[in-house]
């Protein structure tokens, strides 16, 4: 059976460009309206996008007052929270809930992940992040956040424990036996008894085996310990890819990543950001991008900097030097060597990658007619770089609702993307590999997973 094309959406309440509010016509969109964000988890089923993905920062993303009074998505939905919600107004459409390995315990999450594959009938995903701003550990009680070969290590473990935990109990755990008075099987109970480094957990879960027994597992990290990490664990990977050389470069490292820890690559479902903009031709697309990118001041772009591991001081700093010399720290190492990519391959100053990472946040750029942008995301499936792309649009609900409307009925005429979802199951739907049986799981049925 031929693979098809994975799309994911990834709602910024007021869109990924970061000027694209301050241009909308109408009510400026907000992250906290549940009507809106329920309308576009509907919208997102009807078009059988695979998933929606919900980011997550343990804290205001920005450190710095300057940033936070610019960050139009600054305030928006506990992720389990508004994902339980929307679980009930779909049926087919998966979740993606970004969740810390740093803050988090294991117990914890694995019992809330498992509440929520329940809850949606095996449509939950872990997106498994370390975090990476210095700022937010206070949040914690922390006075600095761990080093990041710390924060991998200590994830490691972290999924391990989850994924015994979510083995605890088998399928059939409950007999209801009413004439000898027994309610479970203590033949499906399996405790576990993990001590590890940084974690020591004893027990089992207090929910049953969920439909998919564990959610399907994200990553969207990029430095060497993250692409470890994603080979060893991960199902599906988020990354910035710029150019589609770019793409082939980090789908061969993952496939080595992969093969260091005993998997295929066809268990990974490689999946860069998309960044769109939409309008009837390629001209008027590429003049509101020219007009929505006047109004960002390379700060704008900037202040997302020093979360990515770059110093600078706005007051100071040359806007005019090469990008490539902004000095770094222990933030987030992928993304910054993606970034710093851009700059280096075009001799981008400051000021360039600042309007830039205001657009796109440095993601691959589809700007055009709805032709135009299914051509290129189909090219560069077609080619064999992605398997998917998490959509990115550049103003919501505009630049989605068209994605939604007029992008995708191409892709599915051409062959590439499905016209209804073929199971209940979001790891059924990514064509993901079945969980290995050794792991005591048995396959629910699509008619078992409601």
């Amino acid at each position: 059976m031929r693979r098809r094309l994975k799309l994911g959406f990834f709602p910024a309440p007021t869109g990924h460009h970061v000027a694209a509010w301050t241009t909308a016509e109408g009510d400026v969109p907000n992250g906290l309206d549940l009507a809106y964000i329920e309308g576009l988890a509907r919208t997102a089923e009807a078009a059988r996008f695979d998933f929606m993905f919900i980011p997550d920062v343990a804290g205001l993303f920005y450190a710095d007052g300057e940033g936070l009074r610019r960050d139009s998505n600054a305030l928006f939905f506990e992720p389990f929270t508004l994902l339980s919600r929307l679980s009930a107004v779909t049926d087919r459409l998966g979740f993606v809930a970004s969740a810390s390995t740093t803050y988090y315990d294991p117990f914890t999450l694995a019992r809330m992940f498992s509440s929520l594959d329940h809850l949606s009938g095996g449509r939950a995903a872990w997106n498994m992040v370390t975090s990476y701003q210095p700022h937010i550990a206070r949040n914690f009680g922390l006075d600095s956040l761990p080093p990041h070969a710390v924060r991998y290590q200590r994830a490691t473990e972290f999924v391990e424990v989850a994924r015994q935990l979510w083995r605890s109990w088998d399928d059939a755990a409950v007999l209801a036996d009413r004439a000898n008075r027994v309610y479970l099987d203590l033949g499906a109970y399996h405790p576990i008894d993990y001590a590890g480094d940084y974690f020591q957990v004893s027990g089992a879960l207090s929910i049953g085996r969920s439909p998919q027994t564990e959610p399907v597992l994200v990553q969207a990290g990029q430095s060497p310990d993250g692409r470890d990490f994603a080979g060893r664990f991960a199902e599906v990977v988020f990354s910035v890819a710029p150019t589609k050389a770019q793409a082939y470069e980090q789908s061969a490292l993952l496939a080595d990543a992969a093969a260091q820890h005993g998997r295929a690559r066809e268990g990974l479902a490689f999946m860069p950001g998309a960044f769109v903009l939409i309008e009837d031709t390629t001209e008027a697309a590429r003049a509101k991008f020219a007009e929505l990118s006047r109004d960002i001041r390379p700060e704008d772009g900037l202040s997302m900097f020093r979360s990515f591991g770059f110093q600078f001081d706005p007051e100071t700093m040359l806007w005019d030097m090469p990008f490539s010399q902004l000095p770094t720290t222990d933030g987030q190492e992928g993304r910054r060597a993606a970034i710093a990519s851009i700059g280096g391959d075009v001799d981008l100053t400051v000021a360039d990658v600042g309007r830039l990472m205001g657009a796109s946040r440095g993601h691959a750029m589809f700007i055009g007619s709805p032709a135009d942008v299914a051509a290129g995301i189909a090219g560069w499936f077609e080619d064999g770089a992605v398997d998917g792309f998490n959509i990115m649009s550049a103003r919501i609900p505009k630049d989605f609702e068209r994605f939604a409307r007029e992008v995708i009925p191409i892709l599915q005429e051409r062959g590439v993307f499905p016209r209804e979802y073929a199971h209940r199951r979001l790891r059924d739907n990514l064509e993901l590999p079945e969980l290995p049986d050794g792991a005591g799981h048995s396959k629910l049925s699509d008619e078992g997973a409601v």
